[in-house]
């Protein structure tokens, strides 16, 4: 008996204290002190953690201090112990301010993105829609806002990655021509690059791709025609000092000159012109060197 009524002295103690913090707090409250509110209702749940007033006055007291996230926790603990028409109103309206809060985000990330690749890319179309999110931001229309803002988030991410992929392909087709004069790739090319500072990233991309077949297969054949050509340098000056090759070293000079130009299938009819006519010297030398051989045979028949 003793110790029951020593319980419920301890309880109606308890209470008593609890509804002091409480009265305390909902002052302070009041008064704009929501510091030292906040450490009254801390107190009441140091007595009570099950204290579903101090746990919603608790979440309206962090609200005021801009801590949305703690007072949408305290919230639910609030209403885990008691059902509330105010507190979930009171929840919905700070979980309102929490979205709000991340639709700035998600337009304040959007602009730092855009003007960060605005000075390499054409990306007017991104900063028109981020505009438009803007204004309706402004204006409360927040979901979409936060639609148009997510929008043009997607597109400066696409805009980029696909110019990215732009530049390179253009920068492999500059180096295949910097090596070789491939006229007919180069001014594909100079379209590209044309349309890719317009913006037009798709149809430089068209072209860049179409300009590097081009330069890959102009490649193949300037290897070719340079490869024929040194060799056939090297076999005429072997053979210059026996034959009078003037001739040829005038059609090779010429086959040269449309190499430099890029002018490769020409360059290599003319080198093959000059090996035919090589061969041919071959053909007539070994037929004067048979002529010969026989003509010393006979001569050692009739000795």
């Amino acid at each position: 008996m003793i110790s029951k009524i020593l319980r419920i002295f301890k309880k109606k103690s308890e209470d008593k204290t609890v509804e002091k913090w409480l009265s305390e707090g909902d002052i302070l409250y009041e008064q704009g002190r929501y510091e030292e509110a906040l450490e009254c209702f801390n107190k009441v749940l140091e007595i009570n953690p099950n204290c579903a007033d101090a746990w919603s006055r608790k979440g309206l007291t962090l609200a005021r201090l801009g801590r949305y996230e703690e007072a949408i926790r305290c919230f639910d603990r609030s209403l885990s112990i008691r059902n509330d028409f105010e507190i979930i109103w009171a929840k919905k309206k700070v979980e309102w301010k929490v979205e709000k809060k991340n639709i700035e985000k998600i337009i304040e990330d959007t602009r730092k993105e855009i003007a960060a690749v605005k000075s390499r890319y054409n990306i007017e179309e991104a900063e028109d829609i981020i505009s438009m999110a803007e204004e309706a931001f402004k204006r409360g229309y927040y979901y979409k806002a936060k639609t148009l803002a997510l929008e043009a988030k997607e597109r400066v991410k696409k805009i980029s990655k696909l110019a990215k992929e732009v530049e390179e392909k253009m920068k492999d087709v500059r180096d295949i021509i910097f090596h070789y004069n491939i006229k007919e790739a180069e001014d594909i090319l100079n379209q590209a690059e044309e349309a890719f500072k317009d913006g037009g990233y798709s149809k430089a991309g068209e072209l860049a791709l179409k300009a590097m077949e081009k330069a890959v297969e102009l490649r193949k054949q300037a290897e070719k025609v340079e490869k024929l050509i040194n060799e056939i340098k090297e076999t005429i000056s072997q053979i210059k000092s026996q034959y009078d090759v003037k001739e040829m070293e005038d059609i090779l000079n010429q086959a040269e000159e449309a190499f430099k130009r890029g002018e490769y299938y020409r360059a290599e009819k003319l080198a093959l012109k000059v090996k035919k006519n090589i061969t041919e010297i071959g053909r007539q030398a070994e037929n004067v060197e048979g002529i010969i051989e026989r003509s010393e045979k006979q001569s050692q028949c009739k000795i």
